[in-house]
């Protein structure tokens, strides 16, 4: 099963374990705005969801990536 943590470390490009529930642009240079649009896509294909423009702005953490799927009844 793909995972949260996987989906960002290989859009970001670093070993799952280096990725955890704190990790976002403020922890990890490598994600950059760009990085982010593309852990996004990886997310609503992976998951088959939509985010809303306020979930991607509010989602500046693999926490905060979690909490949106959660809010849409889906487990990360």
């Amino acid at each position: 099963m793909t995972t949260v943590e996987n989906l960002v470390a290989d859009v970001l490009g670093l070993a799952p374990e280096d990725i955890d529930d704190d990790t976002g642009p403020a922890t990890r240079g490598e994600w950059t705005s760009l990085r982010h649009v593309q852990i996004v896509v990886a997310i609503e294909a992976t998951y088959g969801i939509r985010l809303t423009a306020r979930e991607v702005r509010s989602c500046r953490s693999v926490r905060g990536l979690k909490q949106a799927l959660s809010a849409k009844g889906l487990n990360s």
